[in-house]
């Protein structure tokens, strides 16, 4: 095994990271579905992603009614048997459920299944290993950053998916020169994402539409729903000029402070805030990431407890920090405080240091040398 797959799914539409080679020397590629790299959660007959979203949403009306219409369970056997076909053809391999030659990491937020791990693996996907979604940024953090707090620092996660939030605090140790992130506490959850705030925008473009407009358009508008978010961050007013503007009978223009009162909006951050300062008062630093950190809402109300850090595409923060997570285990916790290990896991297993015997490097999986490889220490 030479690779890290790292599968990040999420209520409407789910990110597929590739991590090959070795650390220091490593490639990390977006997957997708050939058409989009956040791949919509459908599947219908033999067609996946877009293409069974296209397929579901016909040739009707595009409405807010049928916004979503084309959503699967993306941890049905049939969804997940699409992301092992996507990723077999993405590496060359034949066959029907060919042997993907990788190891799967999966992070596993609120609401992931108890039997998450059986239904990878009756997919094709193999037996894979589970990651918070704290633990999955945290990795996103130190795969992308040098800047590292001193010993004993705060360093509080927030992770805002669709649907949920979730927070942990962690204190940086230092052993052999390398940083080590205790966690402090178990995650600390909101029910509620950023899934709201991205079709808020599609409601207010679809609400100025004709009704001629065709719902194969409807994927097209969430995908510059999520574009327009990360324009949001550094611009006060956006015009929409995305998909669906040459129906529009009104302009729209988008105000980052009118979004931030919406009640979709200002519900969650006030929250997010106040969860986050009872979490970790004295942090040095906040990591927030997940498709929630796209829009600027959640970094600007941090901002004010500690300096931020956010990366480049958080939409794609927790596929890849699981796709990270091999590498990077060693620098975490086996399991959060209070928080039992995934029987069975193979993440789980001792790492060097932590007060366990160190096991042989050549008695050990490939996913599990490199934490052990002289470079990585």
């Amino acid at each position: 095994m030479t690779g890290v797959l790292g599968i990040d799914l999420q209520y409407t539409r789910s990110v597929v990271a590739l991590r090959e080679g070795r650390p220091g020397a490593a490639r990390l590629s977006l997957l997708g579905d050939g058409r989009r790299t956040l791949i919509p959660n459908a599947r219908a007959d033999d067609a996946w992603g877009s293409a069974a979203a296209e397929q579901l949403l016909d040739d009707g009306p595009a409405t807010a009614e049928r916004l979503l219409v084309w959503r699967n369970d993306p941890w049905s056997e049939g969804f997940l048997r699409g992301v092992h076909r996507r990723a077999a053809r993405y590496l060359g391999l034949a066959g029907t459920t060919p042997a993907l030659g990788c190891h799967t990491v999966v992070c596993t937020g609120p609401g992931t299944p108890a039997d998450a791990e059986e239904r990878c693996e009756e997919s094709g996907l193999g037996r894979p290993s589970r990651i918070g979604a704290a633990d999955a940024l945290v990795c996103r953090w130190l795969a992308e950053s040098d800047a590292v707090p001193p010993e004993r620092a705060t360093v509080l996660a927030v992770v805002c998916g669709e649907r949920w939030t979730v927070l942990a605090p962690y204190q940086v140790a230092y052993a052999d020169g390398q940083p080590l992130l205790d966690r402090r506490a178990v995650d600390t959850v909101h029910a509620a994402g950023a899934g709201a705030w991205t079709d808020l925008v599609a409601q207010e473009v679809l609400a100025r539409c004709d009704q001629g407009t065709p719902a194969r358009d409807l994927l097209a508008l969430l995908d510059a729903a999520l574009e327009c978010a990360g324009l949001l961050g550094t611009e006060a007013v956006v015009p929409w000029y995305g998909p669906l503007a040459h129906r529009m009978f009104t302009p729209l223009a988008l105000h980052r402070d009118e979004l931030a009162g919406r009640p979709e909006v200002a519900g969650t951050v006030s929250e997010v805030r106040a969860l986050a300062e009872g979490a970790a008062p004295q942090a040095e630093l906040v990591l927030v990431g997940g498709v929630g950190a796209a829009w600027p809402f959640l970094r600007d109300a941090l901002a004010r407890l500690a300096p931020v850090w956010r990366s480049p595409a958080p939409a794609a923060d927790l596929a890849a920090g699981a796709a990270y997570w091999p590498e990077f285990r060693g620098r975490l916790p086996a399991a959060a405080p209070g928080t039992a290990p995934t029987p069975g896991d193979p993440s789980q297993a001792p790492a060097p240091g932590d007060g366990h015997a160190t096991p042989v490097p050549d008695d050990l999986p490939p996913w599990e040398r490199w934490s052990a490889s002289p470079e990585t220490r």
